[in-house]
């Protein structure tokens, strides 16, 4: 019977936190299609990981060719978290996931739950990276294929304002290095009136005709970077 399904999805409230993934040591326990799924998409992403099971996949011992993925053919052991942030659980044996959990929680380790989110800490939304930056998704009662459209539909939404991300981005970049961030210009740049010229090739001059040349001239000028800064005598609040 049809019918509103809500009911039925347990309430959670979800934070994102973005790790940098070059820093981040993983450790994933499991050897199988769950354990490939997750390095793939980790290693895709800039990790580095360690595998650890008593057995391992063919697709998984492949792995090993990345240069980035340690595979430890063993059983679990507590001792096996000590120096790792993220733990992914990809195993089926429901009495050893709750001894990984229970160790987890001694050690204040962040957890995923692959065989259920919600009897864990996090999960691992879907997300896609460029130059420019980076966004992910996941819904709140778990159903990937949903997630995937839903990627796609952001990404239409987004990608076009790469260009104009840059801009600003460097921007801000420069007027950390002056020493002063000109909030009234950073908040014209991301405004649809901005955007409008910006995407017509008249970025640059629609900046001059609202705000001030001599600060514009040091912020916009090509050799900014090369010399290393600016004179701090000159009154970069008008």
């Amino acid at each position: 019977m049809h019918g509103d399904n809500k009911q039925d999805i347990p309430k959670l409230e979800y934070m994102f936190l973005s790790f940098i993934s070059s820093k981040i040591r993983v450790l994933i326990i499991g050897g199988g299609k769950a354990a490939l799924i997750k390095a793939t998409t980790l290693i895709k992403n800039g990790c580095r990981l360690t595998i650890l099971a008593e057995h391992f996949d063919e697709e998984i011992e492949a792995l090993i060719s990345t240069g980035v993925v340690n595979l430890i053919k063993e059983s679990y052991s507590e001792t096996c978290l000590k120096d790792k942030h993220l733990i992914f659980i990809c195993i089926n044996d429901k009495s050893t996931i709750g001894r990984i959990i229970e160790d987890c929680e001694k050690q204040s380790k962040v957890y995923i739950n692959c065989s259920d989110s919600k009897n864990g800490l996090a999960v691992l939304p879907i997300q896609n990276n460029n130059e420019s930056f980076s966004y992910a998704i996941h819904t709140n009662g778990g159903n990937p294929k949903m997630s995937r459209k839903l990627l796609s539909e952001m990404s239409k939404a987004v990608e076009p304002l790469q260009a104009i991300t840059d801009f600003s981005t460097s921007l801000r970049i420069k007027m950390k290095e002056i020493g002063f961030i000109d909030k009234t210009i950073i908040e014209f740049i991301i405004s649809n009136e901005y955007s409008f010229f910006f995407e017509k090739g008249y970025g640059k001059k629609v900046l001059y005709l609202y705000f001030s040349k001599e600060y514009l001239d040091k912020l916009l000028e090509d050799d900014f970077v090369l010399y290393g800064g600016y004179d701090h005598e000159f009154d970069y609040s008008n």
